[in-house]
């Protein structure tokens, strides 16, 4: 049996937690972002039924296929159809968003 190095899952996602909540925290209080363009950060904090339906289909699919997204681009580029696919699935709702979430 192999051991993996490294941090294990939940410390990673109470790193990212934390590394998210920081930027956000400084996002808030900026009017325009590091690239001189007018931060934007969402104004509705509601849980919607769309937006619990479109996060469970995104982690159903993210679990089926076994891929991150970063290393799914990586994947994708390193010709694993499998990766195209996911990748594809993922990049899918932009283009099917409604007018006024554009």
């Amino acid at each position: 049996m192999t051991r993996q190095a490294g941090i294990p899952a939940p410390g990673r996602t109470a790193g990212a937690i934390a590394i998210g909540s920081l930027a956000f925290f400084i996002a808030k209080r900026r009017k325009r972002s590091l690239l001189g363009l007018p931060v934007q950060l969402p104004a509705s904090t509601e849980i919607t039924p769309r937006l619990v339906l479109g996060s469970t289909a995104f982690g159903i699919g993210w679990g089926l296929a076994g891929f991150r997204p970063g290393p799914a681009l990586v994947a994708m580029g390193a010709g694993y159809p499998k990766a195209g696919g996911f990748v594809a699935a993922m990049d899918w709702p932009k283009g099917n968003r409604p007018k006024d979430a554009r």
